[in-house]
C-alpha cells in the first residue's frame, strides 16, 4: 500500500519513505553544508531533504520554484540506491535541476 506524499497526485511506498527518512540522517558534508544554506526559507523559498520525486530521491527540493538540487559525492553507507539517471529529463515534467560535482559547494 502507498501512501500520498507531498508532491501533489503522487504515491510513495512505506519503504521509500523510510529510507527517505534514513537518507536525511546520512547526509554527506557537502548536502549537510548545503542544508545549513537553504534550511528555514533562508533564500526566501522552503525546501525539502531527501524528496521522493518520480521514484527516485533527491538531495533538495523545492516546489514553488520547481527546482531539483542534486549534490554528488560519496554515496551513504548504503550505496545501493539508485541515483537519478542524468538522461532523466526534469524539463519535460516541469522541473530544473541543479547539480553540485566533486569539490567544494
Amino acid at each position: 500500500m502507498s501512501i500520498k506524499n507531498i508532491i501533489p497526485g503522487q504515491r510513495v511506498t512505506k519503504e521509500k519513505q523510510q529510507r527517505a527518512r534514513e537518507l536525511r540522517c546520512e547526509m554527506t558534508p557537502a548536502e549537510k553544508l548545503l542544508w545549513q544554506e537553504v534550511r528555514a526559507k533562508k533564500l526566501g523559498v522552503r525546501f525539502r531533504r531527501q524528496q521522493v520525486i518520480a521514484g527516485f530521491i533527491v538531495d533538495f527540493y523545492c516546489h514553488k520554484s520547481a527546482l531539483v538540487v542534486e549534490v554528488d559525492g560519496p554515496p551513504p553507507s548504503c550505496g545501493h540506491l539508485p541515483q537519478i539517471p542524468r538522461t532523466w529529463n526534469l524539463g519535460e515534467d516541469g522541473w530544473g535541476r541543479v547539480g553540485a560535482e566533486g569539490g567544494p559547494i
